[in-house]
């Protein structure tokens, strides 16, 4: 299942898919969705941000949400730095998309 939080910029995602993002202070919300992608029988769920979004999921919802799904979670969305994968690995994150920071390595690789 996948899940668009707000992230803080209006997205490609939003753009294209016409939908808005869930706002990640609305944890039962936020859980509510995940527990339905769950129970439709998907085998994953994806909370995305958004590439180059401004925040990350944020980690007191990542831990509620990985302590009520039987899932795994994939996170990705704004994620630029090893603390942010520490923090969100350490809040149940199963799997990380780290786009951001490959397109940031790749940026000063090229121009300096």
């Amino acid at each position: 299942a996948y899940i668009l939080l707000d992230g803080g910029t209006h997205t490609s995602v939003q753009k294209i898919s016409k939908t808005e993002p869930l706002d990640m202070n609305d944890m039962d919300l936020v859980l509510s969705h995940a527990l339905a992608g769950q129970y439709l029988g998907n085998k994953i769920i994806y909370f995305d941000c958004g590439s180059g979004s401004i925040n990350i999921i944020k980690t007191d919802l990542l831990k509620y949400i990985s302590e009520n799904i039987d899932i795994p979670i994939m996170v990705g969305g704004g994620i630029k730095s090893n603390d942010d994968i520490k923090s969100l690995i350490k809040a149940g994150a199963s799997y990380i998309v780290i786009g951001n920071i490959l397109e940031d390595v790749s940026k000063r690789s090229l121009f300096k």
